[in-house]
């Protein structure tokens, strides 16, 4: 089995070598008004950020979305914002800025369908949400709407005297309560509620959680009856409100486009944290278009190196995961606007017609092959871990198979037991009894199939949750990383969890439609 998850996922590490194994980038492509580059840093263990751009011959959409607690939220608007704008814009007769609320407020709802059917398997899913920046460029006519903190910039002429200076212009707002005018605005919603805006951990944040005030998801901020949700209440994060704290409500611009307009930049808050408005722009006026979109994120990086008293260099060798605690997953797109001035090359942008997505995960991704594998993986697990053929185990394997098997038949453990486990698997095995008292793995069971699944939930604060075959797989980070790319450990400490929980009969047993838990095994 191991040998089997090692194949694939060996194909998607290999993108380690050399350069950095965590950017992805498109260096240049045609749309409707001129050019645009995209580019992709990952900092977290799962890739938070989304970002596509829609190209036609009427006109173009980009879309950067960037999630917190998870990248379910951003996935999912990934997905779906583009269907619901191009639905309501077919119905009406063109875009508007009612056309795009009408999408954000789609894409928001079917989210909320999503939260309530995953919530008895996955409680978390409540506390996930994301950041959603859209912009449209058709006949002209530029529109930006922006739920979070991402940004959109222009660089436009100074004027017809200065050809050789741009100035930016921000078209966006950051909903962030950071923003002196955004908080007030959330306490002046909340005038009953002292603590709805609290400063903790050196930033201002909402309810001592989330800083931004808008977002797809994080229903659990915007729906008070989840905190009264049993599920919830046991799994979750519960944060009692008297009416929502957070809304899905777009900031939209509309603007007519003018000769004077140069690019714009549209990036998630990964960019801004390190670089200005005007840095940003500058960057861009004075460099080539090709790969133009990588050096904004390789200028962000170098600051982000400064700051540490670091080399670039060094930046670029820390893994994902770690990485976080450095800077945030970066995404930057950049959008050329040269046909509203005369491009000679209207014509062939015209004709163009196409769909640039950024991969779901840069550190897995292999240019051909590395979803369709996750895919096939993932379906095959069911008869993958039950016809395996037996491989030839260790001494330290042969050991803890031995103790195994004794504690499964008579569903108890005795120290002599808990002994020789401590001592083959260390403070894995410490952290594994700490999540099993702390009752933190289920077993999700299919109906009426009697299939089943474990989740086992981590130790970070984000308490996130990892689907596991307790012999084979482990959703974690440690579990690719320690055991299938370098053969440190034996198994990560969630399959330990999940191994202990079932031989002791200690899991907490959560019932879900086979269809559910096909959806859970689509995700792996």
């Amino acid at each position: 089995m191991l040998r089997s998850l090692a194949r694939p996922l060996e194909r998607c590490f290999g993108l380690r070598a050399g350069g950095d194994g965590l950017m992805w980038h498109a260096d240049l492509k045609p749309h409707a008004s001129g050019d645009y580059s995209i580019a992709v840093v990952q900092a977290n263990r799962r890739l938070e950020d989304q970002s596509q751009v829609f190209t036609s011959p009427f006109g173009t959409y980009v879309g950067v979305y960037d999630g917190h607690g998870g990248p379910e939220a951003s996935r999912f608007v990934n997905k779906h914002l583009f269907p619901f704008l191009h639905k309501f814009a077919t119905e009406q007769g063109g875009l508007s800025a009612d056309v795009i609320k009408k999408a954000f407020n789609a894409t928001e709802e079917e989210f909320l369908h999503l939260v309530k059917r995953s919530l008895p398997a996955r409680p978390q899913i409540a506390s996930v949400g994301s950041c959603c920046l859209v912009g449209a460029i058709t006949n002209d006519v530029l529109y930006v709407a922006n739920l979070g903190d991402s940004r959109a910039v222009l660089g436009r002429r100074a004027s017809e005297e200065k050809k050789n200076k741009v100035v930016a212009e921000r078209l966006s707002t950051d909903h962030n309560v950071g923003v002196e005018e955004v908080r007030k605005e959330v306490k002046a919603l909340h005038p009953d509620d002292s603590q709805v805006v609290v400063y903790t951990r050196g930033v201002w944040r909402i309810k001592g959680i989330i800083q931004v005030s808008r977002s797809i998801g994080d229903v659990y901020l915007k729906k008070p009856d989840f905190y009264r949700d049993p599920i919830f209440q046991r799994f979750g994060n519960p944060v009692p409100l008297k009416r929502p704290v957070i809304t899905a409500e777009p900031s939209i611009l509309v603007r007519k486009l003018k000769p004077q307009d140069q690019f714009l930049i549209f990036a998630s808050d990964g960019l801004w944290e390190q670089l200005s408005d005007e840095t940003a722009v500058d960057i861009v006026f004075k460099n080539p278009r090709a790969g133009i979109a990588k050096r904004l994120v390789r200028a962000a990086l170098q600051e982000v190196a400064k700051k540490r008293e670091m080399r670039y260099g060094d930046i670029k060798q820390i893994e994902k995961g770690i990485r976080r605690h450095f800077h945030d997953d970066i995404t930057v797109i950049v959008i050329y606007l040269d046909q509203h001035r005369g491009s000679s090359n209207k014509m062939v942008k015209h004709n163009a017609m196409a769909c640039t997505t950024a991969p779901v995960d840069i550190y897995s991704y292999n240019a051909n092959e590395g979803d369709e594998e996750k895919s096939r993986l993932s379906v095959n697990f069911w008869e993958s871990n039950q016809n395996q053929p037996k491989k030839r185990m260790s001494a330290s394997n042969l050991v803890a198979e031995s103790v195994w098997k004794t504690i499964e038949s008579t569903h108890s453990v005795n120290e002599e037991q808990l002994s020789v486990l401590h001592f083959l698997f260390g403070k894995n095995f410490e952290r594994a009894t700490r999540i099993v008292d702390q009752r933190g793995v289920k077993k999700i069971i299919g109906e009426p199939s009697g299939r089943s699944i474990l989740q086992v939930v981590g130790e970070s604060r984000r308490k996130e949750e990892y689907l596991c075959f307790a012999e084979n797989y482990c959703a974690c980070y440690s579990f690719f990383y320690d055991i299938i790319n370098r053969g440190e450990q034996l198994c990560c400490k969630h399959q330990l969890a999940a191994r202990l929980a079932e031989s002791l009969g200690a899991c907490v047993e959560v019932k879900v439609s086979d269809e559910q838990l096909a959806v859970l095994l689509s995700e792996l």
